[in-house]
């Protein structure tokens, strides 16, 4: 068991000493490209309003003006994910919060069903209300988009029972399952992991499970994938539980 949990140690060790290396990557990355692609950005306008009159060349400008505006947007994903903000630890209403974020994915998923409970005993854990949302948030979306039309997708929270699994992330456990009934993990999301600017689908910026897992650490927890028997996934957020004694939220 110390064995587990000294690997543990070290490979969070380890990832603390990539993250520190990627925020003075990214900070120093958005400082040298800000500038230039405001400049790209206003020289390009400055020629649209010179073919204003040349409907193909207003095509092409906003062209331009789109993928100056995307990489502008990944600018400004990579500094936020490599400059979390701290952890505001609160007691949080975690069934209500549940059903306020299925009810959310609902009306942007409708396709789906959603549904959402919450084990009673979970009360009101003392978590960063907003970040926890978050990721939910971006499991949420994931399957929901996983999940053929018709098909439930579920959100439940529960107390997990001490077990050698997850014995390195201490005891008690918080554990949150989104699971749907889609085709289950794409091998190169299994391959990478958590990677951030990894997906399988067309569009997608690739942060959705690396902004959970990022979350789940900063709790001193853990993102888990898993296929579901039967077909599907499941993704599992494991925290701390401790219960707080404040309004909370």
């Amino acid at each position: 068991m110390s064995s587990d949990k000294g690997a543990a140690a070290l490979r969070r060790t380890r990832a603390a000493d990539r993250g520190s290396a990627l925020a003075s990557l990214s900070e120093g990355l958005a400082h040298a490209l800000r500038n230039p692609l405001t400049g790209i950005s206003s020289g390009v306008e400055f020629l649209g309003r010179q073919m204003a009159r040349d409907p193909v060349q207003q095509e092409n400008v906003a062209a331009v003006l789109h993928e100056v505006r995307r990489l502008n947007g990944l600018l400004e994903d990579l500094v936020r994910i490599t400059h979390p903000p701290r952890l505001d630890l609160r007691p949080v209403a975690l069934e209500a919060a549940l059903q306020e974020l299925a009810r959310e994915a609902a009306t942007r998923f409708p396709e789906v069903r959603l549904e959402a409970r919450c084990e009673p005993r979970v009360g009101r854990p003392r978590l960063d209300a907003s970040q926890v949302r978050g990721a939910l948030r971006e499991l949420l979306s994931n399957a929901a988009q996983a999940a053929p039309p018709g098909s439930t997708v579920s959100l439940s929270a529960a107390l997990e029972p001490p077990g050698a699994e997850q014995a390195d992330l201490g005891d008690p456990l918080l554990r949150v399952d989104v699971v749907d009934r889609g085709p289950g993990v794409p091998p190169p999301v299994r391959q990478a992991r958590f990677e951030p600017f990894r997906t399988t689908r067309p569009g997608a910026k690739g942060l959705g499970l690396y902004i959970a897992h990022d979350i789940a650490a900063r709790h001193g927890g853990e993102l888990r994938l898993a296929d579901e028997a039967g077909g599907g996934t499941r993704a599992t957020l494991y925290l701390p539980w401790e219960i707080g004694d404040d309004d909370g939220d």
